[in-house]
C-alpha cells in the first residue's frame, strides 16, 4: 500500500487504526504490527495494512517508516542494514547553528488586533472555558479579523453547524463576500483527515487554522477525553500539523464544571495542555446577550515561547443585537488589580520571596489574596513560583522567568 491510498480514515478503520497506534507506540515494526492486528483483531491481512498506513498518514511519519516510495525506501533499508544513517531522518534534520547565525525570527502574533499578545503567529493556542463563557464567540472574532486582514481562514466546527455559527459571523457584522474570499468552513466532517487537510492547507496557505473543539475532534476518532495515551497521540499529529507548516490555530476546550481557573488544565487528559503553544482559560465576568453588554476575562494558563499578556479582559456586544468586542484595561478589573500588587509585591522582596500573610498586606480580603497567590503558583505561566523558607515554611518569590510577560 502506498502513502498516496491511505487518504483519510474510514470509519470500518477506526478500531484497527487505534490498535494500530498502540502497537506503534511500542515500537513494533510494520510487518510485526499487521501480525498483531491480523491474530488478535482477526482482520484480513489487507484491513491491517490499510489501518497501519493510515495510521502513519494521519501523524505524519509515512517518509519514516516506509520511504517516500518503495524505490526509495529499498534504498532505506539497506542503508539501515548497514549502520548508516537513514535517509528520511537525514532529510528531516534542521541546523541549528545555520538559523541562529541566520536570525531567528521574534514572537509574532497571528493577523488582527485582538490576537496580539494572545495567539501565536505559528502555533496551537487554546481557548478553555465553561459552556456560554465566549470561547467560540471570540473565536470567530478572532477568525473575522484575520479575514479582515487579507488572511484565509479554516474553520473545523465538531460543534455548532452553519446556521449558529453564521449568525455570529453576521452579528459580528461579516459581509458575504469577505466570508465567501476568506473562509473554508467544514462542518461536521468526521474523524481529522490530516492527508485531506494538507491539500486544503495547500489551497488556502497561511490559514488561520480554528478546531471546534477538542471534544468533538476527540468524540470523532472514538477518543476518551481522559485516556492520555489516545489524547496525546492525536494531539500530537494536531500540533506537527500546525508548527510544521508554521501556521497559527485555535483549539477550542472544555473544562470541569468546578473550574474556577485556578487548575491551569482543561477537561480530560493533561496532554491537551502538554501539547499546545499556548492556552487561555476564558471567564465571563458579565452576561451577554443581544440585549445585554456582558464581558469576559482571559487568564493566561500556558505561553512556550512567552510574550503573551498576563490577561486580557473584552466587553461584548452593544446592547442592541451586534456582537462587538471592546478591549477593557485588564488590570482594572478586580482579580487583575489584585495580581498586579502581588507581583510588584514580590518583586521587591527578592529571592527569598514572601510569605503569605506577608503577602496579604496588599489590597484585599485575605482569602481572596490566598486563593490568587496559590492560583498563580500553581500555573506554569505566572510568574510566582514556590521557594522554600527558614524551616521549611512554604514561601512566594517572583519568577523572572516570565518577567516579560508583565
Amino acid at each position: 500500500m502506498t502513502a498516496a491510498s491511505a487518504n483519510g480514515v474510514p470509519p470500518e478503520l477506526l478500531t484497527l487504526l487505534m490498535l494500530a497506534e498502540r502497537y506503534k507506540a511500542k515500537g513494533l515494526t510494520p510487518e510485526e504490527m499487521i501480525a498483531k492486528l491480523v491474530t488478535e483483531a482477526r482482520c484480513e491481512r489487507s484491513e491491517a495494512e490499510a489501518a497501519i498506513a493510515a495510521s502513519v498518514a494521519a501523524s505524519a511519519n509515512y517518509g519514516r517508516w516506509w520511504g517516500a516510495s518503495d524505490e526509495a525506501g529499498a534504498g532505506e533499508r539497506e542503508r539501515k542494514a548497514s549502520g548508516a544513517p537513514t535517509g528520511g531522518l537525514r532529510a528531516q534534520r534542521v541546523m541549528l547553528g545555520e538559523k541562529i547565525e541566520a536570525g531567528i525570527p521574534g514572537v509574532s502574533y497571528a493577523p488582527g488586533e485582538l490576537a496580539h499578545r494572545m495567539v501565536y503567529a505559528t502555533g496551537v493556542t487554546g481557548l478553555s472555558g465553561h459552556p456560554e463563557s465566549g470561547k467560540t464567540s471570540l473565536a470567530a472574532r478572532l477568525a473575522l479579523d484575520a479575514a479582515a486582514a487579507g488572511s484565509n481562514v479554516v474553520y473545523l466546527d465538531w460543534e455548532n453547524g452553519w446556521q449558529d455559527l453564521g449568525r455570529r459571523f453576521e452579528d459580528m457584522g461579516a459581509t458575504a463576500d469577505l466570508l465567501d474570499e476568506r473562509l473554508y468552513y467544514l462542518p461536521f466532517s468526521g474523524p481529522p483527515d490530516w492527508a485531506a487537510y494538507a491539500e486544503v492547507a495547500a489551497e488556502w496557505p497561511d490559514a488561520l487554522w480554528v478546531f471546534d473543539s477538542t471534544r468533538g475532534m476527540l468524540g470523532s476518532l472514538g477518543i476518551n477525553e481522559n485516556d492520555a495515551s489516545e489524547v496525546g497521540r492525536a494531539m500530537n499529529a494536531l500540533v506537527e500539523f500546525i508548527v510544521g507548516r508554521e501556521l497559527p490555530a485555535l483549539l477550542i476546550d472544555h473544562v470541569t464544571k468546578a473550574e474556577d481557573g485556578s487548575s491551569g488544565y482543561a477537561r480530560g487528559s493533561g496532554d491537551k495542555l502538554a501539547a499546545v503553544q499556548g492556552q487561555w482559560f476564558v471567564k465571563k465576568t458579565r452576561d451577554f446577550s443581544e440585549s445585554e453588554v456582558g464581558e469576559i476575562e482571559l487568564q493566561k494558563w500556558k505561553a512556550r515561547s512567552g510574550r503573551l499578556a498576563s490577561r486580557h479582559r473584552f466587553a461584548i456586544g452593544d446592547g442592541q443585537g451586534a456582537l462587538t468586542f471592546e478591549r477593557l484595561d485588564a488590570a482594572a478589573s478586580p482579580e487583575g488589580k489584585v495580581e498586579g500588587d502581588i507581583i510588584a509585591l514580590l518583586r521587591g522582596v527578592g529571592d527569598e520571596g514572601a510569605a503569605l500573610h506577608e503577602i496579604e498586606r496588599v489590597d484585599g480580603t485575605a482569602v481572596k489574596i490566598r486563593e490568587c497567590v496559590k492560583r498563580m503558583a500553581a500555573v506554569e505561566a505566572q510568574p510566582v513560583k514556590v521557594v522554600e523558607g527558614a524551616g521549611g515554611h512554604v514561601r512566594y518569590a517572583f519568577d523572572p522567568g516570565v518577567a516579560l510577560d508583565y
